[in-house]
């Protein structure tokens, strides 16, 4: 049966029964009205549901708005969201679509009210506002991202009950620590925050207290404490300094190691996402256990692949730019595994949700704009570009993985562009000519952390061979 016959079967009283069957035919232009029904759009032979996409994107709107505006600027918005659910009460005729907006951004406002209240209150933040602020205070929080311990001091993001500070640290001791570990400081303000989800850039007088990490944060030191033992092995057989810092990026986006000429090659080059955790390295990892997973059933895919997704995230991690990545690699491999069909927008939907109700401060992160874009670019667009090199005869695994490069490396221009005034248009030729080995050594880099848990020689000899090759790759394009 043809998707518009479905589509009409499923919902027959949308339609008029006098329709003629010939206005059924795909292949035929037709009326606006069967183009669009509820949220669901017809591209081609495929279907795409934006019904939850649409809510969330609300949310996302009702967040920045309590960043820029705070709880004042919310207040009203809850409000305005009141009267319309008042109206649609009193209607007889309801677009459910539309209601199913207006809820979101009542149900978000709500949840944010007293998070930007407490923030806009707190002590941190009557700090920046007042001649105190050049003094030193005392502060207590976990470090939320994964510190990055260079040459000039360590920077870190430090979580407290009011929200996220950026602090810069100077000393020995503070070199030793690692994500998931509670803290207690003496800090300076160093810039007042940007918008109300943050507390603005500190810096560190002294550390006055560190406990250790406890649950998957221990588990995630642990590992990289063996990953990192694993490269010492690894520099044994020849491996470079600038090769052990490129493997650490590479494998778990840890780039202190790398030096600032290499940084500056590789924003040039737009191969920046290598060395940082995003959602490409995820969708590598899916796309070629995919390869191995081609003929299984759907569940066993899925459950395959959701074990993939929690090892990723518990070796990298739990910091929020992994979770961010995690969810949107696994939303692109959907929608190439499920040929776009109306499964892949929802769960696009489901993670903007989920994102952001974990961590409102996402709907200001450029890194989240980067993501959702190029996952709603992967949905729409890469399962048609692999289908059209899979006709031209290319192999299954190199059409997957040059549709996810060039749709993702276009997609992002235009965002890249507003948010950093740059783009690099000789990134999309990089990526294209990277992507038949990326994929294969980001996978075994992740192969030699896991192995490195239990035998860090053997997590050595990995990454020698590995990222050799990735050593070749970035010399022929930097």
């Amino acid at each position: 049966m043809p998707p518009f016959s479905q589509a009409l079967s499923s919902s027959p009283s949308s339609y008029s029964p006098q329709l003629d069957p010939v206005q059924l035919d795909p292949a035929r232009s037709c009326p606006p009205r069967q183009q669009q029904v509820d949220g669901i759009y017809h591209h081609g032979d495929r279907v795409h549901d934006v019904r939850l996409v649409l809510p969330a994107l609300c949310i996302w709107a009702v967040d920045i708005i309590g960043a820029y505006g705070g709880y004042r600027s919310v207040s009203g918005v809850l409000i305005g969201a009141l009267i319309c659910v008042v109206i649609f009460i009193r209607r007889e005729h309801r677009n459910r679509l539309l209601l199913a907006c207006v809820v979101a951004v009542l149900c978000s406002g709500i949840s944010l009210l007293p998070r930007l209240i407490m923030s806009d209150q707190s002590t941190l933040t009557s700090l920046t506002s007042g001649k105190s602020a050049a003094t030193a205070h005392t502060v207590t929080g976990r470090i939320a991202s994964k510190p990055q311990h260079g040459l000039t001091g360590t920077y870190l993001t430090v979580r407290t009950a009011y929200g996220d500070m950026t602090v810069y640290a100077k000393g020995q001791q503070w070199d030793n620590l690692v994500l998931g570990q509670r803290i207690t400081a003496v800090m300076k303000l160093d810039q007042r925050p940007e918008n109300h989800f943050t507390q603005g850039e500190w810096r560190a007088i002294y550390l006055r207290e560190s406990q250790p990490p406890h649950g998957i944060w221990a588990f995630s030191a642990y590992e990289s404490r063996k990953w990192e033992e694993a490269l010492t092995h690894a520099d044994a057989t020849g491996l470079t300094p600038s090769l052990h810092a490129l493997a650490r990026g590479m494998s778990i986006g840890d780039t202190s190691g790398l030096s600032p000429e290499y940084k500056d090659n590789y924003r040039a080059s737009g191969l920046t996402h290598l060395t940082a955790v995003s959602g490409a390295n995820v969708s590598y990892v899916l796309l070629l256990a995919g390869i191995f997973l081609r003929h299984s059933s759907p569940r066993r895919k899925s459950i395959v692949s959701a074990l993939l997704l929690i090892l990723f995230a518990a070796l990298v991690g739990p910091e929020p730019a992994v979770l961010r990545a995690t969810i949107s690699g696994a939303v692109g491999v959907l929608a190439l595994w499920k040929g776009g069909r109306s499964s892949a927008f929802p769960a696009l939907g489901a993670g903007i949700m989920t994102l952001l109700i974990l961590s409102p401060s996402f709907a200001v992160s450029p890194g989240f704009a980067l993501s959702v874009v190029a996952t709603a670019a992967l949905i729409w667009g890469a399962p048609q570009l692999s289908h059209c090199l899979h006709a031209l005869k290319v192999p299954a695994v190199i059409s997957d993985t040059l549709a996810v490069t060039v749709v993702a490396s276009v997609s992002t221009m235009p965002v890249s562009l507003y948010f950093f005034g740059t783009a690099s248009t000789f990134g999309i030729l990089a990526n294209i000519l990277v992507a038949p080995v990326v994929p294969f050594i980001t996978a075994m880099g992740l192969v030699g952390v896991v192995v490195s848990v239990v035998c860090p020689l053997l997590g050595g000899l990995a990454v020698s061979y590995t990222h050799l090759r990735a050593h070749e790759t970035r010399g022929n394009l930097v």
